[in-house]
């Protein structure tokens, strides 16, 4: 999104920040859900959506939230993400995004480590699910560590600690 520029912070109570890039104005502030830092953050640009952000906390359950960035001007210090989820992984460093069939599709990566994340609502009804599947794509040495993650189209493009790219 070439308007909107995603910030986290480390700390106890840290917050994340979107802003609009043109001039600075703060569009959404969420803090009171992560503890300890916030270790990675993914902007997903959806038309049809608004945006979400999927962020990685620094706890010891290294939670992982998905903001939706249409909820108004969100600057409440205990604003609830959509939908969150605890058991994410110690070993995250990064996270991405992209688009697949209309639904934000992140991923993340780390040691050995590899998950695709969506964000579901089986009806109006239901409460939004956070759900992964672990990503396998032919052979890899499991005790790489992947530091980075691009997407072109829906091509999923890994760097490894290595230098090797997956």
């Amino acid at each position: 999104d070439t308007l909107r520029v995603t910030t986290a912070e480390a700390g106890e109570d840290p917050a994340v920040v979107v802003w609009r890039s043109t001039d600075g104005l703060v569009m959404n502030r969420f803090q009171g859900f992560h503890k300890n830092g916030v270790v990675a953050v993914c902007f997903a640009i959806s038309v049809e959506l608004g945006g979400r952000i999927m962020t990685v906390g620094g706890d010891e359950f290294h939670k992982i939230a998905v903001y939706d960035l249409t909820d108004t001007i969100a600057t409440s210090k205990d604003h609830k993400p959509l939908v969150w989820r605890s058991g994410g992984s110690s070993d995250i460093l990064a996270v991405g995004c992209y688009q697949e069939n209309g639904q934000d599709v992140f991923v993340t990566v780390g040691k050995g480590h590899i998950r695709s994340w969506t964000v579901t609502r089986p009806d109006l009804e239901s409460p939004y699910q956070l759900v992964y599947q672990r990503a396998f794509f032919g052979e890899f040495d499991s005790c790489v560590t992947f530091t980075c993650v691009i997407f072109v189209k829906s091509l999923v493009v890994m760097g490894a600690d290595n230098g090797s790219i997956y």
